[in-house]
């Protein structure tokens, strides 16, 4: 063998330093200058436990894999001997600060030679970086263009955080900037953890993915018998439920979590159970109330105490009423009418474990790295590799299993536990999106390259940080960037044409399908009142200023009317249309009303409501009397209790129900009832209506 004036390699794919002696580990690259010869030379060091071990490469000597004798790497320094070398061969050397480099010595035979390394893919990471820096710029002019006030981005590689950093303002009006510690919504990027927590419970040994969940809470219930006895807690968390969305269900609802599960078994289905791939937030808020069933306590306290605290995510919280007492915390805003708007926060403790965490970049870069780490934290394993598998693998299909012609990079979509799946030019991904009233979520992992970033907004509705993540995917794969935004939002990038958040606003003086020259078929008063639906709230009917308004989970919609009993309610938020159909019973009287609260389904009946006169004892007093027909009959109207009765002549004595205001059904009589008819000012009855299904007849009130 020839003697060895030669070149080693060992690379550092590092922009930071902190790693210790991890970040030492790789292949390192150079270029050895002895007397007439120049010898390329690579070496690669890695790490087992405290003890390290390494090899040279001289492709030129063809000496492949040699042994590096005596290698020990401490305090910043490097030395290793080459034993089948004659002449003492061995090298001193010094990782430069930059981590990128090391200098040193050669020796062998009584010569000494400079002998400089550098990390292998040195020109790479250059790249990167470069990237990086325009990355930010993109950041700044797309954030303008799309008038996004405030975001924060993180990007974690190989371990090293190359990117911690807010851009713009969290709070418009004081002007206060974003920082990598600013709290945001982070919406449904919630589920990936809520499936996590599931992990954990099989891992000690209180849960099974497959055992049916009716064996962990006898009371869960679904409409469809079959979805009822088989449903899994695999199932809960990968959308296969046969449920569409039935989102108003909870959206600006006042029900509890508890309320909204024994709700669950009056919704309809769309299609049959495991069949199609159906996004969902009520089943992943049931996977939240089985890890209350089986820990005992709520699913903010365990995600707490197994989740947040053991990755030490000291800022993150599960309601918005604690972020809105922080004073870090990202105000939430839409853009509505070319105006930035500031808008309320939405408050989603109820569906929590679908979407109710509150986090910063800081600490949702230590999920990612949790997640790019197969479930360690420091060296500790929180979730075993099998569960981990589970969670990061693909569980239903999306779609038609068909590429997506604007997007021809990407393969067609899967869902595994709490992630969305595909490729990238080859690149599996991993991520989810989160969107809530004023803000924006997009959680991003690409695995194979131990690569992950958060972008995370104060606009609802942005399409922008899912095409910031892939822009960032091309920067940090060493791939030329293509123009996501062109492809997403149109070739000038502006805010009419942001394909990502059309809410779908219909142009309101659209009048197709409408009648014109029609009235409603009733006074307006006749359509005031409640409405009520076994699973969804009451819908209440009110005339104000002589037009009638819609009151529903917090929204309050003016009606206008559409043709005939048809009234048309915009909601401007988002942009959509309701089409209100009130229904008359077969006696004429407004008696339903069908509304289009999931719009995968047929509008849903809501079933007027009597009128809550029975606890009213002014107004009972007020119709208890005696009633004298024409014929000289009189009949007596009494109060026992809380029943009202009614007494004729030769008659058993009846229960009056009330049925729609001052009128009352006679139970067990099918088709009668009797209308109370009040003076002016309504404060006397001044006679009774008989209702009969051969007529109505007056009876006057005796004094």
């Amino acid at each position: 063998m020839k003697s060895l004036h030669y070149h080693l390699t060992l690379l550092l794919l590092t922009l930071f330093l902190g790693r210790a002696s991890a970040q030492y580990e790789g292949e390192w690259v150079g270029i050895l200058q002895a007397p007439g010869l120049s010898l390329n030379m690579t070496i690669e060091l890695s790490k087992q436990g405290d003890a390290w071990s390494g090899s040279l490469d001289i492709p030129v000597q063809m000496i492949q894999n040699m042994e590096l004798g005596g290698l020990s790497i401490a305090d910043g320094q490097i030395r290793f001997r080459l034993p089948e070398v004659p002449g003492n061969a061995h090298y001193d050397g010094q990782f430069v600060e930059d981590g990128l480099s090391i200098e040193g010595t050669f020796y062998q035979a009584g010569q000494e030679l400079v002998l400089n390394f550098k990390r292998a893919d040195q020109e790479k990471r250059e790249r990167i970086v470069a990237g990086l820096v325009e990355f930010e710029a993109l950041v700044d002019s797309l954030m303008q263009k799309r008038n996004v006030p405030g975001m924060g981005i993180g990007i974690i590689q190989d371990g090293e955080i190359l990117m911690s950093r807010g851009f713009g303002l969290r709070d418009v009006d004081e002007n206060l900037d974003v920082d990598d510690r600013t709290l945001f919504a982070i919406g449904s990027t919630t589920k990936a953890m809520t499936a996590a927590g599931l992990a954990m419970l099989i891992d000690e040994g209180l849960l099974e993915w497959d055992t049916p969940v009716r064996e962990y809470m006898p009371d869960f219930r679904m409409k469809d018998d079959f979805a009822t006895a088989e449903m899994t807690a695999l199932d809960l968390v990968t959308h296969r439920s046969g449920l569409p969305r039935h989102d108003l269900l909870w959206y600006g609802s006042d029900f509890s979590r508890e309320e909204l599960f024994s709700r669950i078994r009056h919704l309809d289905p769309t299609k049959s159970f495991r069949t199609t791939f159906q996004y969902q937030n009520l089943m992943f808020m049931s996977a939240g109330v089985l890890a209350e069933r089986l820990t005992g306590t709520s699913w903010e306290e365990y995600t707490r105490q197994h989740i947040l605290d053991p990755l030490e995510m000291t800022r993150s919280n599960f309601s918005v009423t604690q972020s809105m007492k922080d004073e870090n915390a990202a105000l939430p805003y839409i853009f509505m009418n070319d105006s930035l708007i500031e808008v309320p926060y939405r408050n989603l403790d109820a569906i929590g474990p679908a979407g109710s965490i509150n986090s910063c970049i800081a600490d949702m870069l230590k999920w990612v790295e949790f997640n790019l780490d197969d479930g360690k934290h420091n060296g500790t394993e929180l979730i075993t590799t099998g569960q981990m598998e589970v969670l990061h693998g693909s569980h239903m299909l999306m779609g038609t299993g068909l590429p997506n012609p604007k997007y021809p990079e990407y393969t067609p979509f899967s869902y595994g536990g709490g992630w969305f799946i595909y490729h990238n030019d080859g690149a599996r991904v991993l991520q989810h999106g989160g969107g809530i009233d004023g803000f924006t979520a997009h959680v991003h992992l690409l695995p194979t390259a131990e690569t992950g970033l958060v972008i995370l907004a104060n606009k609802g509705g942005a399409g922008l940080p899912s095409v910031l993540a892939n822009h960032a995917t091309d920067i940090l794969l060493d791939r030329e960037p293509k123009d996501w935004a062109s492809r997403a939002f149109g070739a000038d990038d502006s805010e009419e044409t942001d394909e990502e958040n059309d809410d779908g606003e219909k142009d309101n003086s659209e009048d197709l399908g409408r009648v014109a020259d029609t009235a409603p078929s009733h006074p307006l008063t006749d359509y005031q009142g409640q409405y009520e639906h076994e699973a969804y709230s009451a819908v209440v009917i009110k005339l104000v200023d002589n037009k009638l308004t819609a009151e529903y989970n917090g929204f309050n919609m003016p009606l206008e009317h559409w043709h005939y009993d048809v009234f048309n309610a915009y909601i401007e938020q988002f942009g959509i249309n309701w089409k209100f159909e009130f229904q008359s019973d077969a006696s004429g009287s407004i008696q339903s009303l069908r509304i289009p609260v999931e719009p995968t389904l047929p509008p849903h009946l809501f079933a007027k409501s009597a009128p809550d006169l029975a606890n009213d004892p002014t107004y009972l007093n007020k119709i208890v009397g005696a009633y004298e027909g024409t014929t000289g009959q009189v009949g007596t109207v009494s109060l026992e209790g809380k029943k009202l009765l009614l007494k004729l002549p030769g008659q058993p004595t009846y229960r009056l129900i009330p049925y729609k205001m001052d009128e009352f059904q006679i139970k067990d009589l099918e088709g009668y009832s009797l209308r109370f008819v009040f003076d002016e000012a309504r404060e006397n009855v001044e006679h009774v209506e008989y209702h009969q299904p051969n007529g109505i007849f007056i009876a006057k009130r005796k004094d």
